[in-house]
C-alpha cells in the first residue's frame, strides 16, 4: 500500500470513529437500542480495519496517533449540522476518560431537558442527520479500506491464476466486471464495488481453486 494511501486511510479511520463515538455520546436518540447495535457493528469493523493497518505497517500506530487530532473535512455541517453541535464536538474531542465522557452525556442531556419543544425537536432531528451522514461515511470508509486492503493481498495472484475463469463461473460475469470490483474502477459515474455476498463468493471461489490445486498436486506421481 502506498505510503499516502494508507495515511489517508488511517486519518478517516481516526477522524470517523471520533465522530461515531461523540454521536452515541451527544445524540438524543427515540430507539436507542437499535442505534447502539449498529454503531458497535461500525466500531467493531472499524477496530478490525486498523487491526490490517497495523499488520500491514508496523509502524502505523504512530502515525494513527499523531494524527488522532487532525479532523479534516471539507463538509463538517454534513456531519455536525448546526454550530451548536460542532462546538460541543470540539469540546468531545478533548475529553479523555469514561467519566469525563459520561459527565459531558449529562450535560447534554440537562440542556435538552431544558429547551422548548420547538428546539428540542430540532435538536433530535440534526442530531439523528448528523448520525445517520456519519454511519453512511463510516459505511463507505469500511469498503473502501477493504477493498484496499484486498489489492494488496492479492499480490501476484492474477499472474497465478485465471482471474476470467472466476469471474465467468462464479459470477457469469468478465474478467473486467471483477476487476473493475477488486480495483474500484469508476463505472457510469460510480465506483465499482463488491456487495457483501459478491465478496463472500469471491473469497469461496479462492478456496475452491486452492483446493483443487492441492488435491491435484497430491494425486500426481513421478514416473
Amino acid at each position: 500500500m502506498e505510503n499516502e494511501e494508507r495515511k489517508k486511510l488511517e486519518r478517516e479511520y481516526e477522524n470517523l470513529k471520533l465522530l461515531i463515538e461523540f454521536h452515541s455520546t451527544y445524540g438524543v436518540i427515540e430507539d436507542k437500542s437499535e442505534y447502539e447495535q449498529m454503531i458497535n457493528d461500525i466500531l467493531d469493523r472499524m477496530n478490525e480495519i486498523r487491526k490490517m493497518l497495523e499488520k500491514e505497517l508496523q509502524t502505523a500506530l504512530p502515525v494513527m496517533r499523531a494524527l488522532k487530532n487532525n479532523y479534516m473535512d471539507n463538509n463538517m455541517n454534513k456531519y455536525l449540522p448546526n454550530a451548536d453541535m460542532q462546538a460541543a464536538f470540539e469540546k468531545f474531542k478533548g475529553l479523555k476518560t469514561v467519566e469525563e465522557k459520561l459527565a459531558f452525556q449529562k450535560e447534554m442531556q440537562e440542556k435538552v431537558s431544558s429547551m422548548s419543544e420547538e428546539d428540542r425537536n430540532k435538536y433530535i432531528a440534526d442530531s439523528k442527520a448528523g448520525l445517520q451522514a456519519t454511519v453512511e461515511a463510516c459505511e463507505d470508509f469500511i469498503t473502501r479500506a477493504e477493498e484496499t486492503i484486498l489489492k494488496e493481498k492479492l499480490g501476484d495472484l492474477p499472474d497465478i491464476i485465471s482471474f476470467s475463469y472466476i469471474a465467468k463461473k462464479y459470477f457469469g460475469k468478465s474478467r473486467n466486471w471483477l476487476y473493475q470490483r477488486i480495483n474500484g474502477y469508476t463505472v457510469n459515474g460510480k465506483s465499482a464495488k463488491f456487495t457483501q455476498n459478491e465478496f463472500q463468493t469471491f473469497l469461496n471461489a479462492l478456496e475452491d481453486i486452492s483446493n483443487t490445486i492441492k488435491n491435484t498436486s497430491a494425486s500426481l506421481k513421478f514416473n
